[in-house]
């Protein structure tokens, strides 16, 4: 925990105690924060797919009042957690990604201010899926967008990941998924610029073994909510020729830039995504193989922030 801006770093914290916590959100209306936590690190990397690597760890929500100085859980999931997600339109309403292959998927509550007695709800799952659920997200009209990630069986891939939406909060669900992400999908990022919520770019690892080998990573783009979609960058694009997409993000400044991240070849850069066959090159200045995620510091736009598989936390500028 820093309270200096990342200057320095330390364990000042009580409550959060397991491994890895994998993603945060503030809610605006609380100025609460709620954290996804678990035992297993490492989650969906290529390491961590099959059940035994998962299934006995443990995990759930966090939730702080004090900037991260105090934690205390919110219900009792018991099971690694790597994602959370507030509903915009119900802000008492948390979604979260549980990851197990029998008791894994995406569980809601409407009383996460009971904290340790907050009740939990198992949605019913997305076709296809066998409890890997990644991204979570609430669009503005109700809809629930999600990612399943990567699921393997002994060196084989299951046609268990992908892109599904539910227009019903999750009572029913649609397969959105391009064929080349049924087997190890990661991130899901919608267009900032685009009030429809239409537009959609996924993030997909190449999967081995006998069925995953037929599918290519990369890029993905959607203008129809993944009725349809594109590759924008493939192996063509990538020095390593394996262009495992990790994440992505838009520069909130500097309209149509965009960044994606990669398990091989860095940190990659585009003038503006939004126009036909963009065009994407390496950030020279980025000096590690596997960034995770990009962030841009809400108080200084151009400060754009790196987390890293093995490599720390880089800060950069979008003006130099």
């Amino acid at each position: 925990r820093s309270d200096d801006a990342g200057k320095s770093w330390s364990f000042d914290y009580q409550g959060h105690t397991l491994n890895t916590m994998y993603h945060a959100v503030n809610d605006p209306a609380t100025k609460s924060t709620f954290a996804a936590v678990s035992s297993v690190h490492d989650l969906y990397q290529s390491t961590y797919l099959a059940d035994n690597r998962i299934d006995k760890g443990q995990g759930g929500v966090l939730v702080t009042g004090d900037n991260g100085k105090t934690w205390k859980p919110v219900g009792k999931l018991n099971k690694p957690t790597v994602w959370v997600a507030i509903d915009p339109a119900h802000p008492r309403r948390i979604f979260a990604a549980v990851v197990s292959a029998q008791e894994g998927g995406i569980y809601l509550t409407d009383n996460p201010e009971k904290e340790a007695g907050a009740t939990w709800t198992r949605l019913a799952a997305p076709p296809r899926t066998e409890g890997h659920p990644y991204n979570i997200q609430v669009l503005n009209d109700g809809a629930l967008q999600v990612t399943y990630s990567g699921r393997r069986v002994g060196n084989n891939f299951t046609p268990s990941s992908g892109v599904f939406l539910s227009p019903d909060a999750g009572k029913t669900w649609q397969d959105r998924s391009d064929p080349n992400m049924r087997f190890w999908t990661k991130d899901i990022v919608v267009d900032p610029a685009d009030p429809q919520q239409n537009n959609w770019y996924a993030c997909v690892f190449f999967a081995w073994g006998k069925a995953g080998g037929q599918a290519k990573s990369g890029l993905y783009h959607t203008k129809d909510r993944g009725k349809t979609w594109e590759c924008l960058a493939d192996n063509a694009t990538s020095p390593s020729n394996l262009l495992n997409v990790e994440s992505c993000a838009f520069d909130p400044k500097h309209d149509g830039e965009f960044y994606f991240t990669t398990e091989q070849d860095g940190l990659f850069y585009c003038a503006n995504v939004r126009v036909s066959n963009p065009r994407f090159q390496q950030v020279a200045g980025y000096p590690f193989k596997h960034p995770l995620r990009v962030q841009f510091n809400p108080a200084k736009l151009d400060e754009m922030w790196i987390t890293s598989f093995g490599n720390g936390i880089w800060v950069g500028s979008t003006t130099n």
